[in-house]
């Protein structure tokens, strides 16, 4: 049944709540934040994946700076949105 389906799922995936996080809905290269992240990990440099604290700032730093250059490059190709910003500070 439907019901026994989901009940399965639920039961076998652990991290269900974790999956459902609005973190994990960031794009990054058109793929969740998540597996951009686990596809160029090896560029990051993590010398110790089993240290929490190192994961997860590699993870931030990964996200500040994808996020960054997106913005950066937006802002270069279109000027109307750099004014935009500008006349909504002056708010």
């Amino acid at each position: 049944s439907i019901e026994q389906i989901k009940k399965d799922f639920v039961l076998s995936n652990p991290h269900l709540n974790v999956i459902n996080n609005w973190i994990w809905k960031i794009k990054i290269e058109d793929k969740p934040v998540i597996q951009s992240f686990i596809d160029n990990i090896g560029f990051l440099k993590i010398t110790n994946t089993s240290e929490n604290g190192e994961v997860l700032e590699a993870f931030i730093k990964y996200i500040q700076f994808n996020i960054g250059n997106a913005i950066h490059s937006e802002f270069k190709v279109n000027d109307n949105m750099i004014e935009y910003l500008t006349t909504r500070l002056k708010k």
